[in-house]
């Protein structure tokens, strides 16, 4: 199973777009593979550490969550959206620890 770093770099290269370049997330136009493996890549990370770890885990969670939400406001609307993501990753959002999100270097 590629890392989340993996993935960040193979999104990044695919999608044309640079890291820091002040792009919205959606912007990056995840695809069904790619949020999928995301979602492993969380989800092992998770079963592993009972956390995310790096700084790659919580990009990735964030590209995550972006294209989630994307993806669930055209078929679902209301206050439990967050809750289905989280789940569906097995993460509870209030155990993550704060983090620097923009220090991705890749």
């Amino acid at each position: 199973m590629p890392s989340s770093a993996e993935l960040l770099n193979q999104i990044l290269t695919r999608s044309g777009l640079d890291r820091r370049d002040g792009h919205p997330l959606y912007r990056y136009r995840v695809t069904v593979d790619e949020l999928e493996a995301l979602r492993e890549s969380l989800r092992a990370s998770i079963e592993r550490y009972s956390d995310l770890m790096t700084q790659e885990d919580y990009a990735a969670f964030c590209l995550f969550a972006s294209e989630w939400f994307r993806r669930a406001c055209e078929t679902m609307s209301g206050f439990r959206q967050n809750h289905l993501m989280r789940r569906s990753i097995g993460i509870s959002i209030m155990s993550l620890r704060p983090c620097k999100l923009t220090s991705f270097d890749g």
